[in-house]
């Protein structure tokens, strides 16, 4: 059998690809083999764990978990040789990085640096994991450090340049949530101050969309003029489409009683907003709207677009 004579291959030491796991049945002949290379001081077992290690990593992804687990054995074997103790977690934190476990490779940094503060390759790779991680200061002053033992280095220089970047963004990205926020909350104000809103939508009001940040639910009026007719809304999600609710409105499955003969349908629906607050429609200038495409949050968007008492109004014709 092929599959067995190729599972026999895959056990024998000389054929192995990758290192078994502790699932794995007991394999006499490599336990052997592996006593022999961890057969030594703790410095000369570590060393070999190294070797072994940067082989594995070298062998490509498929093979990081045993770099991983050479650079373990090396740590564990507790060498009195501190700059190779730091090389055996920088080396381990080279394989996390690769494998985006960054919280790992942090801290593999962190034990390198401490037993050798002049592991530059240390600084980069906590630079670099706190720069995906959104950690924009401590990428910046891992670079400094970093910088400080050679203030020539390309990767750290670029690194730096790179986290710098990140953190000018993020501020623009939170300063520019922070000015959207208190334009949300200047719109609530104003109406909830309105006092002079329409009857129909006395008691609708803006609502947060439940579990979600800076999300609003918005009180919407759909008008039906050939019908003399209207929708309230009270809470549309600003992220959803009109089209959104006019699938539900204009069901042909189930028509609303004032289009009993299906005149009005999704194909054949016009949307448009009124430009301007008037007590009279056909006194309105009326805007068409891209109602399937636009969602309510980017209709809002547009300048002429404004609450109409107490609520956004939309023509549908």
């Amino acid at each position: 059998d092929m599959d067995a004579l190729m599972r026999e291959f895959e056990r024998t030491p000389l054929f192995m690809t990758s290192l078994p796991t502790d699932d794995d049945e007991p394999n006499v002949t490599l336990d052997a083999i592996q006593s022999l290379l961890y057969d030594g001081t703790p410095d000369e077992i570590a060393q070999t764990a190294k070797q072994n290690g940067n082989q594995a990593f070298m062998q490509g992804r498929a093979h990081y978990k045993d770099a991983i687990q050479f650079y373990t054995q090396g740590i564990q074997s507790d060498p009195q040789d501190a700059a190779l103790l730091a090389t055996l977690y920088c080396n381990r934190a080279a394989v996390n990085l690769e494998l985006k476990n960054l919280g790992r490779c942090l801290r593999d940094c962190a034990e390198a640096i401490a037993r050798d503060q002049t592991n530059i390759k240390a600084f980069f790779r906590a630079a670099k994991a706190s720069r995906l991680l959104g950690r924009w200061d401590d990428a910046l002053d891992c670079c400094t450090w970093g910088l400080g033992l050679d203030a020539a280095n390309a990767a750290l220089l670029a690194e730096q340049e790179l986290a710098a970047e990140g953190k000018r963004k993020a501020e623009a990205k939170a300063q520019a949530d922070a000015a959207r926020a208190a334009e949300r909350e200047a719109d609530m104000a104003r109406l909830v101050s309105d006092q002079t809103r329409d009857p129909l939508v006395r008691d609708a009001m803006p609502q947060p969309v439940p579990e979600e940040t800076d999300v609003w639910g918005w009180p919407v009026l759909l008008l039906y003029p050939d019908a003399g007719e209207c929708d309230l809304i009270e809470s549309l999600d600003e992220r959803a489409t009109l089209a959104d609710i006019l699938e539900q409105v204009l069901d042909p499955s189930a028509p609303a009683p004032w289009n009993m003969d299906r005149h009005l349908t999704l194909e054949n629906a016009c949307v448009y907003f009124q430009q301007r607050d008037d007590a009279r429609l056909d006194q309105a200038k009326l805007v068409p709207v891209q109602y399937t495409r636009l969602t309510l949050r980017e209709i809002m968007a547009y300048p002429m677009v404004a609450l109409s008492g107490g609520a956004f109004r939309f023509v549908v014709m």
